[in-house]
């Protein structure tokens, strides 16, 4: 068969066993219809694959349906993640096509066969030529390099715009600042300019304030005077109701003119004295009511000097129980001294039988002997009897008697024996002592219960005292006591005040009835009935009250108008309120001195001044602050700029990182499969033979196909390595002349041969004649043109 036609046999094969999309071979078969069956056999199982294209439309692509029975007819179902190849060989599409499918070079140069070899050395492609992408990159690598002194000006440029952006930046913000400090001096400027025109008329209103010390005085007689007007304005109202009746006019009423006047003043004086004795009474219904709910109330007088002498009582008895504590600690620290001085007299209680004359017998004879010792006459007798007698002398009989003496008091001479008698007196005082002052504490410790008893019942008594009255300590129970027996005090008082009032007032009233009375008598003389008469009277009695308060206030009014106008002289008092009020900014600011206010003043002044001169200073370098370009403008150019960087350097870096990871998967495929490859390839190569020829580049040909052939085979066989399923390979050769039959093919065809024991092998040709010679060598007749 035709090249071409072998070429879309294999791609029909992968597209059958991994459903793959064979643009080229869909485009030769469009508008056309077709099937493709096939059937393996394999583990005693028989599948009948069949698929099925079919024609489209013009525009729409050409649909297919593939069909999987096993031997018995039912059809069987992929998952949807498995292909065909996968469920029958358990391979990978890249080892199907590394192992699977071998097709033979249609060249027939020696080159490309050295080439493809290398390729499968280096890489485990023949399609890879690790030295073109090598060349490849080095060619990229060297035009990116050819680019990096104009990249330069690039990044040259993009510095310097970079540079421009950061100076706009900061001129503007530069500029806000300056506009924020402008605005915020001239805020400033206009608050110091408010306190200052504030503090020069404060100053002005002080000033006329101080040139008018009386102006109080004037307001409040301006004040007075105007309720006085009030006062007066509802008198005159009043009189003209009053008036107004036809009974009443102003004839009778100047008739009886002093008459009137005398009752309205005793009636005012009624009225004022009726008011004090109700207020009066009302304060003594508080005070016996405040009394009478205290809870004082029925205590004896002399209870708060009960109280305090069972305070002071208990105290007294507190002061002695803490002076027993005091007392019992050293009874205690005494009583452990006199056990432990005891303790010492009895260890020297063998002295206790040593008497005064013996005492001095003792004495008398140490000092005998030691007379006997330094006499002449005594150590010469002593030496008589020792010598000449052979007896002990004077002197060690002495002696001894005195050590055995001395050994009964536990002793060994007469300055231990005096020493110890010494300590033994010395003990016996002190213990005696001792003795007599534990005697003297356990008397004082003995008062302790009566003294508990004191204070609790002092305390019993106090307690039940504050509870009642729900006061935790004395002192607050005396300050109720003194409130309640001051309330007394003067409960006691406004009851006397009370009574004379009462009195007072009833000979007011009996002033003002007698008064009444005689005005009732000049009414009689009127020839009115009684009836008339009272009720004329009644009015005239009011008439005559509102007349004597219209004259007291034109009295009071017409004295303080006149005490207002003295005081007020020639001054405009209009003008005055104008300036000086409100009188509360001036008392606040008359608390700081002259002197104080002109300070500040003054220092307002120089912050003024400042403040200008900064904001002068501001709005000139405003003004002078450079115009540089927009910083949209720039923000554009830096981007343009920095595009043309960035797409640069990322460039650099990716082809620096493709070159990396090239030769770090180049060595990783050596060292993971370049040994294993290397052997398979050498144990294939072995097994292939080619006869010499005379001609040295067909020799060096064949020595490039056998290794072409080893390497791919090899590959091929790696590939498989870890597959437990039996996958059939197509050797695909396309087509050979008779004169290319040679003993390389034939080792080759030996080699498919031995390796179809194990494993299928299909070996396709595309020429006629060919498989009918390899019929007799094992081989078997698939399918023929």
């Amino acid at each position: 068969m035709e090249r071409s036609i072998q070429k879309k046999l294999n791609q029909l094969i992968v597209e059958l066993f991994y459903d793959l999309k064979m643009m080229p071979l869909r485009s030769e078969v469009t508008g056309q219809e077709g099937s493709v069956e096939v059937w393996i056999v394999r583990d005693n199982m028989h599948y009948y694959i069949r698929k099925e294209f079919f024609k489209q439309e013009i525009g729409q692509e050409p649909s297919s349906i593939l069909e999987i029975k096993d031997q018995d007819g039912r059809i069987l179902s992929l998952p949807d993640s498995m292909v065909l190849g996968e469920y029958l060989f358990s391979t990978k599409l890249d080892a199907f096509r590394q192992s699977g499918i071998i097709e033979w070079p249609e060249s027939n140069d020696r080159d490309y066969f050295l080439e493809r070899v290398r390729n499968l050395s280096q890489g485990g492609d023949e399609d890879f030529s690790l030295g073109s992408v090598r060349a490849s990159l080095a060619g990229a690598q060297k035009k990116v390099k050819d680019q990096k002194e104009s990249m330069e000006h690039v990044k040259a440029e993009y510095d310097t715009l970079r540079s421009e952006w950061e100076a706009a930046h900061l001129l503007l913000d530069e500029e806000r600042l300056f506009q924020i400090e402008i605005k915020n001096l001239r805020e400033k400027d206009r608050i110091i300019t408010e306190k200052i025109e504030r503090s020069v008329k404060i100053q002005e209103r002080l000033t006329l304030h101080e040139r008018n010390p009386d102006y109080r005085e004037l307001c409040h007689l301006k004040g007075v005077l105007s309720r006085l007007e009030e006062r007066l304005c509802g008198i005159v109202v009043n009189l003209k109701s009053l008036t107004s009746d036809s009974q009443v006019d102003l004839t009778l009423i100047d008739s009886l003119r002093e008459e009137c006047m005398e009752w309205a003043f005793l009636q005012k004086q009624v009225d004022k004295q009726v008011s004090e004795v109700e207020s009066q009474s009302r304060i003594i219904g508080e005070l016996q009511e405040f009394l009478q709910l205290s809870v004082y109330y029925g205590m004896s007088k002399g209870e708060d000097e009960r109280l305090i002498l069972t305070e002071e009582e208990r105290v007294k008895a507190q002061d002695e129980l803490k002076q027993i504590n005091t007392t019992k600690d050293d009874y205690n620290q005494l009583q452990n001294r006199y056990l432990i001085e005891r303790a010492q007299l009895q260890d020297l209680e063998i002295m206790a039988g040593v008497t005064e004359a013996e005492e001095i017998k003792v004495a008398h004879r140490e000092n005998y002997l030691k007379q006997w010792q330094r006499s002449k006459i005594g150590a010469g007798v002593d030496r008589i009897f020792k010598k000449r007698l052979g007896q002990r002398s004077i002197f060690e009989s002495l002696s001894t008697r005195l050590i055995h003496y001395y050994k009964n008091y536990q002793t060994v001479n007469y300055e231990e024996f005096i020493t110890k008698l010494e300590k033994y007196k010395e003990q016996r005082v002190l213990v005696e002592k001792m003795y007599l002052e534990i005697e003297l504490l356990q008397e004082k410790l003995s008062v302790e219960d009566k003294l508990q008893k004191i204070v609790s019942s002092c305390q019993e008594i106090l307690i039940k005292a504050f509870s009642a009255i729900n006061v935790p300590d004395l002192p607050a129970w005396l300050q109720g006591w003194h409130d309640y027996q001051r309330k007394n005090y003067e409960l006691t008082q406004q009851q006397e005040e009370l009574h004379q009032k009462q009195v007072q007032l009833s000979i007011t009233e009996q002033t003002l009835a007698a008064c009444v009375e005689h005005l009732r008598d000049k009414l009689k003389s009127w020839g009115k009935t009684t009836t008339e008469r009272e009720e004329v009277l009644a009015i005239v009695l009011k008439v005559a009250q509102q007349l004597r308060a219209r004259e007291e206030v034109e009295k009071e009014s017409s004295e303080f108008l006149q005490k207002f106008q003295d005081l007020l002289g020639g001054r405009d008092f209009a003008k005055l309120v104008k300036v000086l009020e409100p009188m509360e900014e001036l008392e606040d600011e008359t608390c700081f001195s002259d002197e104080e206010r002109q300070e500040k003043l003054s220092a307002w002044h120089e912050e003024q001044a400042e403040t200008n001169r900064r904001l002068k200073t501001a709005e000139q370098s405003l003004k002078s602050i450079e115009k540089l370009p927009s910083i949209a403008i720039l923000e554009k150019k830096i981007e343009s700029v920095k595009q043309q960087w960035t797409a640069y350097q990322n460039l650099y870096d990716a082809l620096n990182d493709v070159q990396t990871l090239l030769e770090a998967s180049c060595q990783e495929w050596q060292a993971k499969y370049g040994l294993i490859l290397n052997q398979e390839m050498q144990w294939i190569h072995n097994r292939i033979s080619i006869s010499e020829s005379k001609v040295t580049s067909r020799n060096d040909l064949l020595d490039a196909k056998r290794d072409y052939f080893s390497y791919r085979m090899a590959l091929g066989q790696l590939a498989l390595r870890d597959n437990t399923e039996e996958l059939p390979m197509f050797f695909s050769v396309g087509e050979l002349h008779e004169e290319e039959v040679d003993s390389f093919w034939n080792s080759i065809l030996e080699f498919l041969r031995k390796l179809s024991i194990s494993r299928q092998v299909i070996f396709c040709i595309a020429t006629p004649t060919f498989p009918e010679k390899l019929l007799g060598k094992g081989w078997q007749l698939g399918i023929t043109e």
